[in-house]
């Protein structure tokens, strides 16, 4: 495991043994609306052993309108009214039809008018009026004719709510899709595919949908938890192993990619398989209903989500390419003038650290991270007498040295796209200070840009801490300590107070690349 790669093959569990088909269905509600108790001891009689698809009745009575109201009101499943329409009132039967279809904006339920009194409630002028789907007289009602307008009925209402659902569920699919672009981060885009797939049985706009979900991602020989909901949602980062799902870990096993979903209940188990990796699963343990209709949404849902998460992984690929060619012309230049490469992977890492523990959006931090590896691109523009000066600079050369930040500017300003505009904020005012005397503009404070004041912390310690041509390295403590007597001075006050909230996590991360 993973399994060998195959082709996305969305089919149903089989019917033979079925764990789908063994689901029991629940029974068909039908609403009686009458107020003689004679109809409703009939109704139930006749109807005793009815059963359609499988699925058996379950009548409820109202002998009024109010009542039958309340029930209505109750129950939001129901397939079939059986309505009369005098009651308490001659048309008692008609205004309640009205208020189903009005007030309570219910077209799904099938509605069937019984009258004994035919005049007072002329058949077509009824059906144009109330959008009834059967009129009967109860003279002419006989145990066949009844057993066929209910089975005509509850198939009406069986198609309709499959219409309504596949529409539901292909509508949010659709109103999801466009969360999945937004994304350049293979947790967070496989968070936002485990909060739509926990949500996509449940109806919309209700509180429902927190089942037990989690998105598995099998990684170093085990299934490791990406995320989760219900009962996952603290299991982040954890083996399934450790969860005590040895149950789920068999059926994954005994699934195998063969499907691109595998249903045993309660367990549900789904691939995101893509082009290049098929070790990807998500999970829900749940009494659903695994219907025709479920699995069609279920297999749009998938396929959207793998594709989803394949163009996720090209991008990222292509990131990760265009971040190492970044990384070796950033350490071309650095060993061009005799410094350690590992100086810009240091920077870049502790600029993402830095601008998440600020609030930064992680896309937005991913972004400065790369901007950051260019920094000191303007160098390339300088002498190499300056450059590789071993002592200190005279005062004409210093002014040479800090045109290197307008040469960076000028060269990555052409470039509109990505991270290039922010990374030539940064090439240029990342030797501004806090009070304004820095280069090469001069200016103060929060005007100048913020991963250029995160930057600014990051290269003074970096610098300070590894030895360099000019100079012996100097203890972290020490460099720490010049950064905290420069607070609001040299730095900006909020980078240097979130720089020593995470100093131990950036001081490992240091350690990761030593010169």
């Amino acid at each position: 495991m993973p399994a060998e790669k195959k082709q996305m093959i969305f089919s149903s569990p089989k019917k033979s043994g079925s764990p789908a088909s063994q689901v029991s269905s629940p029974p068909w509600k039908v609403l009686i609306v009458d107020d003689e108790p004679i109809i409703h001891s009939v109704t139930e009689l006749v109807l005793r052993d009815f059963k359609f698809e499988n699925r058996s009745l379950k009548l409820l009575s109202a002998y009024s309108g109010r009542e039958a109201k309340r029930i209505l009101e109750d129950e939001d499943d129901l397939a079939v009214a059986l309505v009369d329409v005098v009651m308490e009132e001659d048309d008692s039967g008609l205004k309640l039809i009205q208020w189903i279809r009005e007030v309570l904006n219910n077209h799904s339920i099938r509605l069937i008018l019984r009258t004994g009194q035919p005049g007072v409630a002329p058949e077509k002028d009824i059906i144009h009026r109330y959008e009834i789907n059967d009129y009967k007289e109860k003279t002419e009602l006989t145990d066949i004719k009844l057993l066929t307008s209910l089975t005509v009925a509850i198939r009406g209402y069986r198609d309709l709510l499959d219409i309504q659902r596949n529409q539901s569920g292909f509508v949010r699919i659709l109103e999801g899709a466009g969360k999945f672009w937004q994304y350049n981060n293979e947790c967070l885009l496989l968070d936002e595919i485990l909060r739509q797939f926990s949500r996509l049985f449940t109806k919309k706009g209700t509180g429902e949908g927190r089942c037990d979900c989690c998105a598995l991602i099998y990684k170093t020989g085990e299934l490791l938890v990406n995320s989760g909901t219900g009962t996952y949602e603290e299991a982040k980062g954890k083996r399934l192993s450790e969860l005590d799902e040895g149950e789920v870990s068999r059926i994954i096993e005994q699934y195998n990619h063969r499907e691109a979903f595998f249903y045993k209940k309660p367990y549900l188990v789904c691939s995101l398989e893509t082009r290049q990796e098929s070790n990807m699963y998500l999970f829900m343990r749940s009494d659903i209903q695994l219907d025709k209709t479920n699995q069609n949404i279920l297999g749009a849902f998938l396929v959207n989500s793998s594709l989803a998460m394949d163009y996720w992984l090209v991008t990222a690929h292509k990131t990760r390419s265009q971040k190492n060619m970044l990384i070796f012309l950033s350490e071309v230049i650095e060993h061009h003038f005799m410094e350690n490469g590992n100086h810009v992977k240091r920077v870049s890492e502790m600029m993402y650290l830095i601008s998440t523990r600020m609030g930064i959006p992680r896309e937005k931090a991913e972004l400065w991270k790369m901007a950051s590896i260019l920094h000191d691109m303007g160098k390339i523009g300088i002498p190499d007498h300056i450059l590789k000066k071993p002592g200190k600079l005279s005062s004409e050369e210093f002014e040479i040295m800090k045109t290197h930040a307008v040469i960076g500017y000028k060269l990555l300003s052409t470039n509109k796209d990505e991270f290039f505009p922010d990374a030539a904020d940064i090439a240029l005012s990342h030797h501004e200070k806090w009070n304004g005397n820095g280069y090469p503009n001069g200016v103060a404070g929060e005007a100048i840009p913020l991963p250029a004041r995160i930057l600014s912390v990051i290269d003074v310690f970096d610098a300070l801490t590894h030895k360099r041509v000019y100079k012996d390295a100097w203890s972290v403590e020490k460099a720490v300590n010049y950064i905290r007597e420069n607070r609001a001075v040299d730095f900006d006050p909020q980078v240097v107070d979130s720089f020593l909230d995470i100093l131990p996590e950036l001081q490992r991360m240091v350690n990761e690349y030593p010169d």
